[in-house]
This record gives structure tokens, sequence and C-alpha cells, in this order.
């Protein structure tokens, strides 16, 4: 009725204001029907925390992974993982895959994002060429760049064409380079995602704000550091929390290229799991050593999303 009076009286309907403060977000969040979210958790928690939970038991268990029977042995595998001649070594190995991959991965991104987010010609055809690698499985990827990075493979073909045969290497052999090469092929597979969180970044920032800066003297670095990165903070946080979170957990291209080798050269947390859980069959101690991974990566995301939200990225 007040409304109806409302527009008798204007000719105007009554736009009702949003809810503010604190009492006014929680009536408004009391309004949101929540159960739409109940499959998706459900479907999530037989798929993800269930399975979570149970490796978390059998961490401290002997458990083969084949019969039902085990027995309690307390921290037994984490002191044997601690222990191990090999855990040192892929913790070191997949904290510098990380860095490699992460720092990298942002500053390609990046300038493909500010060189892709002006008005050439040939931009959308561009952004498809940079974005395809990222549809691409890591397995595919992975196979792709074993054969490219062989002694007789296509990078070394094209060196010694062009000159260039004393950089010719055994990408995946030589313990000097072969962690590098793979965080150059994980670059090249990831680049393209990250690419397009930050074009959705720039697609924000108003122009008249960079043309202002222009018309008050401030060069191209200075726009960007001044005017462009602060609005990109969200951006810059969202790829940063997935380039580290997803260099932890690389997989795929490790096993496909090398199984962590030569001499455990290659091996990270991820592979290591495996092989000790899958190969060699000591179960209990591949489930304590993805345990160890899955804290390692809740720990670092956390201390990194609060970190750059709290410096605005």
């Amino acid at each position: 009725m007040t409304q109806l009076s409302e527009i008798q009286r204007t000719g105007v309907p009554a736009v009702r204001e949003e809810p503010r403060g604190p009492r006014g977000r929680r009536r408004l969040a009391a309004q949101v029907p929540w159960w739409f979210l109940l499959p998706a958790f459900v479907i999530y928690t037989i798929v993800v925390v269930i399975p979570d939970l149970q490796a978390m038991v059998y961490a401290f268990t002997n458990w083969d992974g084949l019969t039902d029977r085990f027995d309690f042995v307390g921290f037994d595998n984490f002191v044997k993982a601690f222990e191990s001649p090999y855990a040192l070594p892929s913790l070191i190995n997949t904290l510098l895959l990380t860095l490699a991959v992460t720092v990298v991965q942002l500053i390609v991104g990046l300038l493909l994002a500010l060189a892709l987010n002006t008005q050439v010609k040939s931009r959308n055809v561009l952004r498809v060429v940079f974005f395809a690698p990222v549809v691409l499985t890591s397995v595919a990827v992975g196979y792709i760049w074993k054969y490219m990075y062989a002694p007789t493979g296509a990078l070394n073909q094209i060196l010694d064409f062009l000159g260039l045969g004393v950089l010719k290497h055994d990408w995946l052999g030589d313990p000097s380079v072969n962690l590098w090469a793979i965080a150059f092929m994980c670059v090249w597979q990831s680049a393209g995602f990250t690419m397009v969180i930050f074009l959705a970044g720039l697609q924000g920032v108003d122009a008249e704000l960079i043309e202002a800066a222009h018309l008050d003297g401030a060069g191209a670095w200075t726009r960007f550091w001044y005017v462009v990165r602060p609005l990109l903070a969200p951006a810059i946080l969202i790829n940063a929390v997935l380039c580290v979170s997803g260099g932890l957990k690389i997989f795929d291209q490790i096993y496909i290229t090398t199984q962590g080798g030569p001499a455990h050269t290659t091996s990270t947390l991820s592979t290591l799991t495996y092989t000790d859980g899958f190969v060699t069959g000591d179960y209990s101690f591949g489930v304590t050593l993805s345990v160890v991974l899955t804290l390692l990566v809740s720990v670092v995301t956390v201390v990194q999303f609060r970190l750059m939200s709290k410096k605005g990225a």
C-alpha cells in the first residue's frame, strides 16, 4: 500500500534502499537461499573432504593400502619423512619450482595483458593463440615438451639452425637446467590463464584516469605503477595465489618428462608422494607426504593471501 500510494502521489515507484550497516548486511545474508549450495557442498565433501580426513588418519598408521588391517604408529611416518634422504631435496625443488613459475608467470601474463589491451587489430587472434596452451591437458603438454627437450629434439635442432649449437643441452638430463626447463614448460602452458585474469582487471581501469595522468606529464612506467597497478590489486592477488598453489602441486609435467629424475634432481613432494605410495608400495609413507604437501599448500596460501591483502598487492 505504501508503494502504491507513492506511485499515485508522484507517478514514480519508490526505490527500495539496500540495507546498510552490519545489521542490514546480516538481514540481506539471511535472505540468501544457502541450500542452493548443498549439491556442490555434498560433492566436494565426498570427493575432497572425506578422502583428506581419511589420509590424515592413515598417515598415523602402517596401512599397506590393500588390506583392512593396520596399526597406529604415531608420528613414525612423519619422522621417517623428515629423515628421508630425498624429502629435503624434494621440498627444496618444490619451493624453487614454485618461486620460478610464480614470478615468471606473473610477469609474462601481465606483459601479455598490457600488450593485448591496446587497439592492436589482431588482438583477438593473439589472445586466442596465447590462451590455447591452457586448454591442453598437462599430460599432453608433458609429452610435447619431452620430445622438444630431447637431445635430438626440436629445441636443439633450432639452436643448431641458428648457429647457437654451443647452447645445446640434454635439457631433462642435465641437473643444472632440468628443473628450470620444467618451469619454462609450466609457464608456457599457464601464462595465458594469468593473462586472461589480468585482462579482466584492465577492463575495469577507467581510461580517463590514465589519460589524466598522461596529461599531467606522467610517463608510461609512472602511469602503470601509480594508476594501473593499484587498480589491478585484486587480479594480482588472485593470480599470485593460483600460481603459488598450482606450483606447489605440479605433478603431471614432471612425471611425464623425468619421473623426478635423474637421481631425484627434479623430484618434488608430489612426485615423491606418488613414487613412495604407488611404485614402491609404502602406502602409509606416501599418504604422510601428501598430508605434508597439503599442509604446506594451505599454510603458504593463507599467509600469502593475508600479506597481499594487507599490502593491497
